[in-house]
């Protein structure tokens, strides 16, 4: 609804608001109070403002600090994906990492992947663990 409010002219838009108004009256009348208090948290509370208001939903969300490694090596995961080079190109396509699974001896792009998810690395091998 916000993304109707944003882009359509009020020649289009002013018709039209009545209807979610009444149905919003006859059928939700609990629910008034908690937009009211919802667009209270949201909209800034002055009318100078409102100008330079940018809602929640169209900000720019900040980057994310990564998180180091837990096992900059790669650790157990790491040992865990190089003895298995196939499927571990399958499922870091999945995730959307570029490259194939080179040597042993050299640098592994599976530790890239451990790096970016270790949660999901450590979640993987104790389920294979399980198995």
């Amino acid at each position: 609804m916000s993304n109707a409010f944003a882009r359509l002219p009020d020649p289009v838009l002013l018709p039209w608001l009545p209807t979610p108004i009444t149905t919003l009256r006859s059928d939700g009348a609990e629910l008034a109070p908690l937009l009211i208090r919802e667009a209270g948290r949201i909209f800034p509370g002055r009318l100078a403002a409102l100008d330079e208001w940018v809602p929640p939903w169209r900000a720019q969300p900040e980057p994310e600090a990564a998180r180091p490694a837990l096992y900059p090596d790669g650790g157990p995961a790491g040992t865990f994906l190089a003895a298995h080079p196939v499927t571990c190109d399958a499922l870091a396509s999945l995730l959307g990492c570029d490259g194939r699974w080179t040597t042993a001896d050299a640098t592994p792009q599976g530790a890239e992947l451990v790096a970016r998810h270790p949660d999901t690395a450590l979640a993987l091998e104790a389920l294979l663990a399980a198995v």
